[in-house]
Parts: structure tokens; sequence; C-alpha cells
């Protein structure tokens, strides 16, 4: 019995580690509200850019008398914030409304990046990320 290869690489070929995820979007919500806000969102989430990659967190804090605050969070910032209250409003179609926001937001900050440049301060210094 002669053992074959699973996958041969051959120049045509796509890189076997390029897994092609770019960005992942996480869900750290709790209540049914929140969730249908990350259903949403996650459906109508496109990067800025192709080479756009790193991690968004969907985050909520329920309230039984303000309803939930919901906010998204890239690199350890809050790029879109909202307060969604059960049946009054469709929190699918609000996080669809957020995704295209989001990624407004995140291409802004990539211009002002390449835009912007202090030779007094170290990137870390501008943006404390160090990009």
């Amino acid at each position: 019995m002669a053992l074959r290869p699973a996958h041969t690489l051959d120049s045509d070929s796509p890189d076997l580690f390029d897994d092609g995820l770019g960005t992942i979007v996480t869900d750290q919500t709790i209540t049914f509200t929140g969730r249908a806000f990350y259903s949403g969102f996650s459906r109508a989430w496109q990067p800025p850019d192709n080479d756009f990659a790193g991690t968004l967190a969907v985050r909520e804090r329920p309230s039984a008398r303000w309803g939930s605050l919901i906010w998204v969070e890239y690199r350890n910032e809050i790029v879109f914030r909202t307060f969604l209250f059960p049946g009054r409003v469709d929190p699918e179609a609000v996080g669809a409304s957020a995704a295209e926001k989001v990624a407004e937001v995140l291409e802004q900050k990539r211009i002002e990046r390449l835009m912007f440049k202090e030779p007094d301060l170290a990137p870390s210094e501008l943006w404390g990320d160090g990009q």
C-alpha cells in the first residue's frame, strides 16, 4: 500500500498557509438583541481594503433600564457605539448599518496614518499601536 500526499504543490496552487480570513469578527454579546446585532454586522462586514487584517470585537453591556450598550472595538479602540432597546428597533438592520460605518472609520484612520507624519513623535506615541 503506497501513501500519496494529500496535496501537491505546483506553481498554480494557492499557498497552503494562506487561510484567506483577513479579518476576524468576534461575538462577545450576551442577549438576543446583541446576537441579532452581531448577526447583521457580520453578514454586512466588508473590509475597507484588500490588505485589511485584524480582529474586530463586538461587545455588549446589557441593562434592564437602558437597553443594551453595544460597541465595536478594533485594536482596543472603540470605533462604533450604540444603545439598542429590545423591541424598538431591528438589531440586524442596525448591525448592517454599523458595519458600513466601521469600514468608513477604519479607512479614515488608515488615511490619517498615511498622511500625518510627525518627526518629533514615534508612531506608538501618536496611535499607541506602532502602526
